[in-house]
């Protein structure tokens, strides 16, 4: 699907813990990977970048092959995880 200058998609509906273990003290925050990117946008979240969204901002949620996918602005996007490599 193509999405309009500043949307992305996300995996799945969000979770309440992100992938380096962090956990917001609101439950109204999600975590997500972003699997696609509006055309023409220069954002720095990317493709497979896991980001934390507020559940209220999702602009809607679509299903392909029984799998959901979550769609929100980008400026809406709460946070980028930054992966970190252990010592």
């Amino acid at each position: 699907m193509y999405l309009p200058q500043g949307w992305v998609s996300l995996y799945g509906l969000g979770s309440e813990t992100g992938v380096s273990g962090l956990v917001p003290d609101n439950t109204i925050f999600r975590f997500a990977t972003i699997y696609n990117v509006g055309s023409g946008d220069n954002i720095n979240a990317e493709v497979g970048t896991s980001v934390m969204f507020n559940n209220n901002d999702v602009i809607c949620r679509l299903a392909w092959n029984n799998w959901p996918y979550t769609i929100i602005e980008q400026a809406k996007l709460a946070g980028t995880e930054i992966a970190v490599t252990p010592p």
